[in-house]
């Protein structure tokens, strides 16, 4: 969520994304403090030094990084993202990881 027009989709509730959409305490925590930051003025990543550590603040540079690499950061990358994300969390929440990977697999022989 490095790009302004990203987070405003999810503030405004274009694209449904939320804390409990991340699988790790980490990532959690990166959510949050991305939004208590961004009061929709901007976003300065250098205040995430008031969340963590340097070496956790050295992961996220890396992950925006790597993002940033990327040829194509567009709405439909972005959409994309958060739906595999969804995807990945509901999977560690399950139950019966069989069960819906065989979901999974039925879905793709349907489309």
């Amino acid at each position: 969520m490095i790009y302004a027009e990203h987070r405003e989709a999810v503030r405004g509730g274009k694209i449904s994304l939320g804390e409990s959409d991340f699988f790790t305490e980490f990532g959690k925590r990166v959510f949050k403090a991305i939004f208590e930051i961004d009061s929709g003025a901007g976003f300065e990543s250098a205040l995430l030094g008031e969340f963590f550590s340097p070496e956790e603040q050295g992961r996220i540079m890396r992950y925006e990084l790597s993002r940033r690499d990327l040829s194509d950061n567009g709405f439909s990358v972005f959409a994309d993202s958060v739906a595999a994300l969804k995807r990945e969390t509901s999977f560690e929440n399950n139950d019966d990881p069989v069960s819906d990977l065989l979901s999974i697999i039925k879905n793709k022989r349907n489309t």
